[in-house]
């Protein structure tokens, strides 16, 4: 709802999928662990349903770890179908390999995918291309793939920007398997690991810290305005000024979007301290850097640059940035019933490194909305 009074661009909510929420939790309560997956699918379900009700109805499910457990393919098709079964919305699903820190988790193609994923109630895939070759591209020709198609040709993977002509190369490559009027360009992942720019002037000073008072606060504003008023300048990052290189002209062939995130400021949470950590399964407050009395504003705050920059970069469709997740995975799950989140669990990541995860301890239930507000 906020986001929606920010903008008059389309927005796109992306939500984690099933199968890869139950790869970042402990079981301890589901004797089938697909009974877990479609558990979470009927409560992401009612979670779309609510965000469709407060008019978001451009909904993306985001399934990376598909990439690094293919075998199990058919379940997740089975939990994306009860997810997307909300009328009246478009479904992207976003499968890539993995986004770890500018760092892809797994390696392979697409293969995997099909032909299981023309059993999806889903309206657009979005795929990632800056380092596939034609073999992946060719799946889709094989196997007749007819709906909208996210053509990944922006690496977020990399810090290498891309020429134009690097660009304008993986596009043309992809036309040769896929009609023009059915894709639109995108990053390869999700882009909130990669470096924001920082603004021209120090918005922390008017965070309050941990032992600063309202009144300090609004003494170093003496206006008593929000950041927002105070600052008009566009936060933005290096993956915005890829983008306005391939923004939407009325001469230009293809629409352009962001897969998910978008970075955080550093006036918003550390980001030297998440980098240096796996990404937050269970909550992680010690890393915003704004007192909790202010955290919601300040992420407003963020949500509102995100929003500008993606704007003015000429994105046709928005996002919110996720300015007030931990992590992709965290926000939802340590939101619900039959969750332990003060004595956690540990799970093995893919290089077998112990990760504190939220502990299913019962039937999982959903609260309240989660997204729906933000």
């Amino acid at each position: 709802r906020f986001t929606r009074q920010l903008t008059d661009m389309p927005v796109k909510v992306s939500i984690t999928g099933p199968f890869s929420l139950s790869r970042r939790i402990r079981n301890t309560a589901y004797p089938d662990p697909a009974d877990l997956v479609r558990a979470l699918a009927r409560l992401l379900n009612a979670e779309a349903r609510e965000l469709a009700r407060a008019g978001a109805l451009m909904l993306q499910i985001d399934e990376p770890f598909l990439a690094g457990y293919p075998e199990d393919i058919a379940l997740a098709i089975e939990a994306i179908n009860i997810v997307t079964d909300v009328p009246g919305v478009h479904w992207t699903l976003h499968v890539c390999y993995g986004n770890r820190y500018a760092r892809p988790l797994w390696a392979g193609h697409y293969g995997f995918l099909f032909p299981a994923v023309l059993d999806t109630a889903v309206d657009q895939l979005a795929l990632e291309f800056a380092r596939k070759g034609d073999e992946d591209l060719r799946l889709l020709e094989q196997y007749q793939w007819d709906r909208g198609l996210g053509l990944g040709v922006i690496d977020v993977k990399t810090d290498q920007v891309e020429s134009r002509e690097q660009v304008a190369a993986r596009i043309r490559r992809a036309l040769r398997f896929v009609a023009p009027a059915s894709c639109r360009s995108t990053p390869t992942a999700a882009c909130g690991t990669c470096r924001p720019r920082q603004p021209a002037r120090n918005w922390a000073r008017w965070s309050p810290g941990p032992t600063r008072s309202a009144a300090s606060w609004a003494g170093n504003n003496p206006a008593g305005r929000t950041i927002i008023q105070c600052q008009q300048a566009v936060l933005c990052d290096d993956i915005v000024i890829r983008y306005a290189r391939i923004r939407r002209r009325p001469e230009m062939l293809f629409p352009t979007s962001l897969v998910g995130s978008y970075p955080q400021p550093d006036w918003l949470i550390d980001r030297e301290r998440l980098a240096h950590r796996f990404p937050p399964r269970t909550r992680a407050l010690e890393l915003w850097r704004v007192d909790p009395a202010y955290l919601g504003q300040a992420q407003q705050d963020a949500t509102l640059l995100a929003i500008r920059a993606q704007e003015d970069a000429g994105l046709d469709i928005i996002t919110d940035g996720e300015m007030c997740r931990e992590s992709y995975s965290n926000r939802f799950a340590t939101a619900l019933d039959g969750v332990d989140i003060d004595n956690p669990g540990t799970a093995l990541d893919r290089s077998g490194h112990p990760n504190p995860v939220p502990r299913i301890t019962g039937p999982i239930r959903r609260r309240h909305p989660v997204e729906v507000d933000d």
